[in-house]
């Protein structure tokens, strides 16, 4: 199958359809049941195609990609990230100019994406048990960071309210949890200063960003339940500088 996508070029253009509806009907339709690597594998597949057929023979793929979260919200997920990585990343066998075309259409349906992964990260939040988020949540958390933060080092950050709620959303998730998670929460806000984007409405989203600033360094700065200062138990990965670097 991989070959195929190889020798993308020389196929009709009724062979691509066919064999791009029979791809994305499988990752619907059997998602749940592929062992893992078969799944990373068709999602790359997948993925591939989309990267050879957008947008000329197959422009709705990024609401392919958002829709198909009614079946699975982490098979959207997957599908997202990798989706994001590759377009970001297609590969020297494009020319300039197909790479030019696959950014422009991340910059356009990157907000899409972002707006799809916010409530699943709100939520994630509002039901976040004292011993940590389930492992199918954390899953999503992971996923949904990652792509965030990959989108945000990229993609024109338009979309002020989301940016805005997902920068509040960030911080909770680097102040309320531990690790990974708190890790690619900070890696979200680092990516969204490192651009020094700064949206119309730069009141609010200063101040937002400012309180959000203030609690995260509240709580690293509070004991924990054994007395202990929660800073001096962090690890280097979790880099608490970076919260003092956003002041």
């Amino acid at each position: 199958m991989q070959d195929r996508i190889i020798r993308w070029g020389a196929r009709t253009p009724a062979e691509k359809a066919q064999l791009r509806q029979f791809l994305w009907g499988l990752l619907a339709a059997r998602h749940a049941t592929l062992p893992p690597i078969a799944l990373n594998k068709l999602i790359k597949l997948v993925v591939d195609i989309g990267k050879e057929e957008f947008p000329d023979a197959w422009p709705q793929f990024f609401a392919d990609v958002v829709s198909i979260g009614a079946a699975s919200v982490e098979l959207c997920l997957r599908v997202a990230r990798t989706a994001v990585e590759e377009f970001l990343a297609p590969g020297s066998s494009f020319s300039v100019m197909k790479r030019l075309r696959l950014k422009r259409g991340l910059d356009r349906h990157g907000g899409e994406i972002l707006t799809f992964i916010l409530p699943i990260l709100k939520d994630a939040l509002l039901h976040q048990q004292p011993t940590g988020h389930a492992p199918e949540t954390g899953i999503l958390c992971e996923l949904g960071l990652v792509t965030a933060s990959l989108l945000f080092s990229s993609i024109p950050l338009s979309e002020d309210h989301v940016v805005t709620e997902l920068v509040e959303v960030s911080m909770r998730f680097a102040q309320a949890t531990q690790g990974e998670h708190a890790t690619l929460g900070l890696s979200v806000i680092n990516e969204l200063f490192a651009r020094n984007y700064m949206p119309p409405n730069m009141i609010n989203f200063l101040l937002s960003v400012s309180m959000q600033v203030c609690a995260l360094l509240k709580y690293l700065t509070d004991k924990d339940e054994h007395g202990q200062s929660i800073l001096s138990n962090l690890d280097e990965e979790w880099a608490p500088s970076s919260c003092f670097s956003l002041i």
